[in-house]
């Protein structure tokens, strides 16, 4: 298993500001491998993956880019923040009640 050289190698790209891009997958015809190789990876904090074959690419986008939901939910952090942040505010309250601050805004 190489979940702890993925882990790292996360952490280590996120440390730099770098993206982590996944290793490729060599499943060529089994769409459903690659779709849970994806979301494995992106629940890793992976920003991508890696695509040997035209095929691959459609899965592998549909991982990694952003729902609409995650869209709507970042336009408006950064909408709040615009008029928290003057004042060296957080930004309490969305929609997963977690705080917010420059750092996660960068995220």
């Amino acid at each position: 298993e190489l979940l702890y050289t993925r882990s790292h190698l996360v952490t280590a790209a996120r440390a730099h500001g770098l993206h982590a891009i996944d290793m490729a997958s060599r499943s060529l015809v089994r769409c459903l491998r690659l779709l849970q190789e994806s979301q494995s990876a992106r629940r890793l904090g992976f920003s991508g993956k890696q695509a040997i074959h035209p095929s691959q690419v459609e899965t592998i986008q549909r991982v990694f880019l952003p729902t609409p939901e995650e869209l709507n939910t970042a336009v408006a952090i950064v909408e709040g923040m615009k008029t928290a942040a003057p004042f060296g505010l957080t930004l309490p309250g969305t929609k997963s009640q977690v705080m917010i601050d420059a750092p996660m805004l960068k995220q």
